[in-house]
């Protein structure tokens, strides 16, 4: 029979302890329901005392793992509760001269106060005591631990208590149903504090950071929350401040202040936010209004605004523009598929930023360091303060590098240089603060909030406390008596064993020593997402004996445990790990290849797993320290990237040499150490020649006809060169005096060719590394304008010159398909387009070979393979459009344009070329094959390209010929505006197959999308290559000299380990065709 007792006056108190009274018969029944929050029932001081009144000692810890931790589980007044309760029952106290409430105030409440705890049957703290040397074992024991991710710093800490058969029960795994949403929440939770704190906490900060620039402001009149005796005083500061900004102004000549809020609008932490934000004169604006704010200075002087993005704000489709209705659970479930627009939409109009969301690997970060860096590049220096309430170390703020302390609060971070550069509040950069223990400046409503939740279950606990008539029996608490949320909360049991739910943590207790060696902040880093049964089908446990055996160390960003029962639904479990490794020996890519195996294998698990995160080592050169010159030859569309990556280097000086005076002083400004030349690089020679000899390297982005004659200067000065241009055959016939001069002409090292060399040959080499050999080939990459900016009938825009796109589309191509010799005249080229459905399906792409495919054969290493293709990806329909225009005449660089004057000369001209048909339209319909739907197109795309009717054409001084005119009006018509993006996609397909029969498809992707109005993707993917290379040639490949490509692995794995940081990165997963018998037998 179940007796719930609840007097009227106790449905008014607050602080009074619940209590269910039921038979050990009936409470599997209730299982499940106790905690919410109309199943509490409470006592209040006047109430009767049930029958048979249990007798149970708690004790309360002394909080000793943080200094500045001053919270207390319980409150004295709360104490006095417990014993009204429980007149029978004790509260002993461990004294402390740190806590917020005194020893004293607990010992009025009826408390005994003394160091040995031995009597008590449950002990309560805060946080995890730093050691249990001096504390009673076989107990029964509630705090914070931080072990059920299996962080390697805790492991010790858990092994402990399992030793001393201690019963842990976990604040962080308390978990209640909201009645009026059914949604689960912790019932221990301190977001608001953390939001009031650091609110509180950042108005301090801004104050400090508006002094160092000559600004006054009442801000710096509030001290931090943890100067205050209590919250009521904290929010009368506040208040005050308010009343000066309403009555007295901010500085008048000072911009508006803005703060951004996120994680509203239900986040607790956001509610603290928001309690504290509201006691200033303030207008909330929505993020469309923003610019506006800027724009009215009339009455910005007294109050402060405030924006308060939600997730349809922070987030977007790649594939879609920002404008498209945001899906909450299709961002949740293809969270790959989405980047954050916080840095165009928001960020450029705020003064401060308190960050509180939820962030992971799986989703995009809301601000970048590249981010941030392009907006201080751009002019923009207004986000003065970041206060990161959150505090995931390079999580949603990417730059909040380290946590902070409550002493000193703020690092301060330069954008442009990347890096922390002071401890201290500077006039310059972003103050940053990242404080992981806010609640605890406000101890005092902290810990009344703390024991207002643990009175709702402190009652559970008495009841199930096994042991309390004899002193010497055992003691602790039957879990069979918990309610649901707290049997569930239980990591360890009384006999010295992990629970039920939490047994995944033994193997990695057992692995925790390999996690503590590694220490090198340099050492390589993956991140792994699996999801699936992969604890009762004992995936996890295989899974961790790969990453032991290959000396790795892992860890549980996060873990979700969920076991399949008979008649259950089969929820699955989800683990994100982080695996490290510093031994130089290790290679993560078979690692990863191991683990898929495994997850294909073990068929009862039904797994997935995907590569989050892609980091390697960047030690795979030394850095020269040593003062170099580097000498860029040209200042054209990739050459900011260049200048961007070397001109951080303190010991890189940096020379830019251009005929477009205003372009090089521009780009080389970008550098810490620079100069720009002025001068006519085709025909001052000497003067080039000078310039190389004083040089460490030289960077050549001039056409490539030009490469040839700069490397003949090189040799002759004995200085090494980068392009990111084919090596000609001009270059080959200079590869013996390259040699015999000593020095390194590096070639290739751009994207396409460049990336698309590394990328492949990093996975070629792998798989020859295992004994396999390359059955196939393909590679495909393009540029094109990203999908919200493919806005035209030929949905193409040029980030190059279309001189070079009409030179590349009458190439001829030469590949190998399934053992089948192809070859393409380049007449036909643009006639055979194939869609391409390998990837990005949703992007409709169509692959144009490109060039000779064959020659890879050799270069790769590819003499097993019956299919070898490169290809060039463009929008569907993009191929068809410009061969009709070919072959009207469009690319001819014979036609001459002396008597045209209109686009209707021309078109008149082109026809009568081809033999002059009656009309234009019969001259655009006989150019389509005679397809009538193709020639429509091509009349819209000429109308579009404002390429009919009597408009004067407007002639460039170097337009002779129509394709001059087209090429013109080409880049006139398709130019990126500063707001549009364009993209960058690479894509190889290789089939590999092994000794044991193995047959597996290896897959790499890339998709890189430029940032608007500051550096295109065609400009990252070409020029960083280019540098990092001349950085390598500059500091390493010793021993190497003469013509050089970048398809060893001294020189790709660096450079392509360097491009992820800076946001390139190659997504790869391999598909298993054909299971090997040895290696089936193995996974058995």
């Amino acid at each position: 029979m179940l007796h719930v007792l609840l007097s009227s006056s106790s449905r008014q108190s607050n602080k009074s302890f619940g209590t269910v009274l039921y038979s050990r018969q009936t409470r599997n029944l209730f299982r499940g329901r106790f905690l919410s929050k109309f199943s509490i029932s409470s006592f209040s001081r006047t109430q009767s005392s049930p029958p048979l009144q249990p007798v149970v000692t708690l004790g309360l810890l002394r909080e000793n793992y943080d200094k500045w931790e001053r919270r207390a589980p319980l409150t004295p007044s709360q104490c006095h509760d417990f014993l009204l309760r429980y007149p029978q029952s004790k509260i002993l106290v461990q004294p402390s001269s740190h806590r917020i409430f005194a020893n004293t105030a607990y010992e009025r409440a009826g408390a005994t106060v003394q160091e040995d705890l031995s009597a008590a049957h449950i002990l309560l703290g805060v946080k995890r005591p730093r050691s249990f040397d001096n504390l009673p074992s076989e107990k029964t024991y509630m705090f914070f631990s931080h072990v059920i991710k299996g962080q390697p710093e805790n492991m010790g800490l858990l092994q402990d208590i399992l030793d001393r058969k201690i019963q842990l029960i976990d604040y962080e795994k308390i978990v209640v149903v909201e009645p009026t949403t059914g949604k689960e929440q912790r019932l221990v939770a301190f977001g608001r504090f953390a939001g009031l704190a650091g609110t509180i906490d950042s108005f301090h900060i801004l104050g400090q950071r508006l002094l160092r620039q000559s600004w006054s402001t009442p801000f710096l009149n509030v001290p931090p929350s943890i100067y205050h005796s209590n919250l009521e005083e904290a929010k009368r500061a506040v208040r005050q401040m308010g009343e000066c900004i309403a009555k007295e102004g901010l500085p008048e000549e000072m911009p508006p202040i803005v703060y951004g809020m996120t994680g509203g609008p239900r986040g607790n932490v956001y509610q603290g936010v928001r309690e504290i934000f509201d006691l200033l004169p303030h207008e909330m604006v929505a993020v469309e209004d923003l610019p506006q704010i800027y724009e009215e200075p009339s009455s910005r002087r007294y109050k402060i605004y405030g924006v308060a993005p939600e997730m349809k704000d922070l987030y977007a489709r790649l594939d879609q523009d920002n404008d498209s209705i945001f899906d909450r659970r299709d961002f949740f479930e293809n969270s790959q598929m989405y980047r954050s627009q916080f840095a165009t939409k928001i960020a450029p109009y705020l003064s401060v930023l308190i960050n509180s969301i939820f962030w992971d690997h799986r989703f995009p970060r809301l601000l970048t360091k590249q981010e941030i860096k392009d907006l201080y590049r751009s002019g923009n220096e207004r986000l003065m303060v970041v206060s990161d309430i959150s505090c995931d170390i390079g999580g949603s703020v990417e730059f909040l590098e380290r946590s902070t302390t409550i002493d000193r609060p703020v690092f301060q971070y330069d954008p442009i240089i990347g890096k922390e550069v002071a401890d201290t509040i500077l006039d310059y950069g972003v103050s940053v603060s990242g404080v992981d223990i806010l609640p605890t400046e406000l101890p005092k409503e902290s810990s009344q909030h703390f024991g207002k939740a643990l009175q709702q279950v402190i009652p559970d606990l008495v009841q199930a406390v096994v042991g309390t008539d004899n002193e010497t029996a055992e003691q602790h608490v039957d879990p069979d008596k918990l309610s649901s949320p707290l049997s569930k909360a239980l990591i360890t049991t009384h006999e010295g064993n992990l629970a039920y739910d939490f047994r995944y943590l033994e193997p990695i207790m057992k692995r925790t020593s390999r996690a503590s060696r590694i220490v090198d902040e340099d050492a390589r880093t993956m991140i792994l997402s699996l999801e699936g049964h992969l604890f009762d089908s004992g995936l996890i446990n295989q899974v961790l004996d790969v990453f032991e055996l290959d000396h790795c160390a892992f860890e549980f960003l996060d873990c979700n445990v969920r076991y399949r029962g008979k008649g259950e639904d089969p929820i699955k479990s989800s683990a994100l790990l982080k695996i490290t490794t510093d031994d130089e020996n290790v290679d993560l890519e078979k690692v990863e290849q191991k683990v898929g195996a495994l997850v294909n294998a073990i068929v009862t698990a039904d797994a997935t797993m995907n590569r989050l995160d892609r980091r390697q080592s960047q030690t795979a050169y030394v850095e020269d320290n040593k003062q170099k010159t580097v000498l860029l030859l040209g200042s054209g569309r990739v050459s900011k990237s260049v200048v961007d990556y070397l001109g951080h280097n303190k010991h890189r000086n940096i020379v830019v040499a251009s005929d477009d005076k205003t372009e090089a002083k521009e780009i080389a400004a970008l550098a810490h150490h620079f100069r720009h030349v002025h001068m006519d690089i085709v025909n001052d020679q000497r003067r080039v020649h000078s310039l190389i000899k004083d040089s460490d390297v030289v960077i050549s982005l001039l056409p490539a006809p030009m490469h040839p004659q700069v490397a003949e200067m090189c040799i002759d000065s004995k200085t090494d060169m980068v392009t990111a241009s084919y090596e000609s055959k001009e270059m080959r016939n200079l590869k013996s005096r390259i040699e015999s001069s000593g020095i390194k002409i590096l070639n290739e090292v751009g994207l396409d060719p460049g990336l698309d060399h590394m990328s492949a040959m990093k996975m070629i080499d792998e798989i020859k590394d295992r004994g396999g050999h390359v059955t196939s080939f393909s590679s495909v990459c393009g540029g094109l304008p990203a999908p919200e900016a493919a806005d035209n009938p030929l949905r193409y825009k040029f980030s190059w010159s279309p001189r070079g796109v009409i030179a590349a589309s009458q190439n001829d191509a030469h590949y190998l398909w399934e053992g089948r010799y192809v070859q393409v005249s380049g007449n036909e080229l643009l006639a055979n387009a194939a869609p391409f459905v390998e990837a990005w399906p949703e992007l409709h792409l169509e692959c144009l070979p490109n060039r000779d495919s064959l020659h890879y054969k050799s270069t790769y290493g590819l003499d097993d393979a019956s299919t070898i293709f490169r290809g060039t990806l463009r929008y569907s329909g993009f191929s068809s459009l410009m061969h009709v225009f070919k072959t009207m005449g469009f690319f001819d660089s014979s036609i001459a344009i002396g008597n045209i004057h209109s686009w209707d000369d021309v078109l008149k001209t082109l026809n009568d070329a081809r033999g002059g048909f009656a009309t234009i339209e019969d001259f655009i319909l006989a150019c389509a094959n005679d397809n009538h739907d193709e020639s429509v197109r091509v009349k819209e795309c000429l109308e579009w390209l404002h390429m009919t009717g009597s408009e004067k054409i407007k002639k460039s001084t170097n337009d002779c010929s129509i394709v001059d005119i087209f090429c013109h009006r080409l880049e006139e018509r398709l130019k990126f505006e500063p707001t549009e993006r364009d993209m960058v996609c690479m894509h190889h397909t290789i089939g590999a197959k092994y000794e044991d029969g193995t047959i597996e498809k290896h897959f790499s992707s890339l998709q890189a999308f430029g940032t608007e109005a500051t550096m295109t993707a065609m400009c990252k993917t070409v020029g960083y290559p280019a540098a990092i290379a001349a950085d390598l040639v500059l500091s390493g490949l010793e021993g190497k000299t003469g013509l050089l490509l970048p398809t060893s692995k001294d020189i790709y794995l660096p450079t392509l380990a360097i491009c992820e940081k800076e946001g390139i990165v190659f997504e790869e997963h391999v598909k298993i065709e054909q299971q090997g018998i040895t290696d089936l037998n193995a996974a058995k």
